[in-house]
This record gives structure tokens, C-alpha cells and sequence, in this order.
């Protein structure tokens, strides 16, 4: 696999990674999967002017936060057969009462619980040791 990567505050890396500029991966990346906060800047980064650069079949996953990504842009994209699929386990609006992104076959979510496997709950079982001892 040819991973590419962008990042604003990054110019370099010694990991197997290409950085390129946002609009070069949008039209050229065949997984697009979004890892960033959710700031004033990074609000809907990801809009239909980014759908319709991304390349047609691509598959999009945002694991990162609710509100980078236009829900209906997405909808629009996935619906119209733009992308291949999507995936999200985070929402604008949490927990999501309903969305019309639940209607289509090619749209998976999940709840956002990435830090409620065993180790993630064993490391912040240790960070919470930590706290205390410090205090």
C-alpha cells in the first residue's frame, strides 16, 4: 500500500509516508480516513467542493470528530454514488437521534469508543494513578 498523509504542521517524516498538499490526496487517495480535532479551522474541512475532488469509488472514513465533515455533503456523495462508501464514529450532533446517512447501504457507523477496549481503559486506569501520585 502507498500511504500518503497530509499535515499543515508537518514538512517531514522518516515513516514510510508521502506528505502532499490536501487537494493532491483528495484526488488521489483511495481510502481517505480524517484523525484531527474539531477547531474553528477544521469545522466542515471536508464539504462537497472536497467530495468532488476526491476520486469517484473512494472510500471515506472520519474517526477523528464530529462537524469536520458535512454530514449532507457526505449524504450527497455516498447517495449519488460519488464514493464508494463511508464510515463514521462520530457525529455533529452526539449521540445521533437520526440521520438520512442511516438510510444508505453503503454507510457504516459505530459508536465512538475507541478508548473503551482493555488497554485503553488499562492506560487511563494508569494515567489516573499518575494524577493522584503527583497531587
Amino acid at each position: 500500500m502507498n500511504v500518503i498523509a497530509y499535515d499543515p504542521f508537518i514538512k517531514e517524516t522518516d515513516m514510510n509516508v508521502k506528505l502532499v498538499e490536501l487537494n493532491e490526496l483528495l484526488k488521489t487517495a483511495d481510502f481517505i480516513s480524517m484523525h484531527l480535532p474539531h477547531t474553528d479551522q477544521t469545522h466542515h474541512m471536508i464539504a462537497k467542493e472536497q467530495f468532488d475532488m476526491m476520486k469517484d469509488g473512494a472510500v471515506f472514513v472520519n474517526c477523528a470528530r464530529g462537524g469536520v465533515v458535512n454530514e449532507v455533503a457526505l449524504y450527497e456523495a455516498l447517495k449519488s454514488g460519488k464514493l464508494y462508501g463511508a464510515a463514521l464514529d462520530v457525529f455533529e450532533k452526539e449521540p445521533p437521534k437520526s440521520s438520512p446517512l442511516f438510510d444508505l447501504n453503503n454507510f457504516n457507523c459505530t459508536p465512538h469508543l475507541g478508548a473503551t477496549t482493555k488497554e485503553g481503559q488499562e492506560r487511563v486506569g494508569d494515567e489516573i494513578i499518575k494524577i493522584l501520585k503527583n497531587y
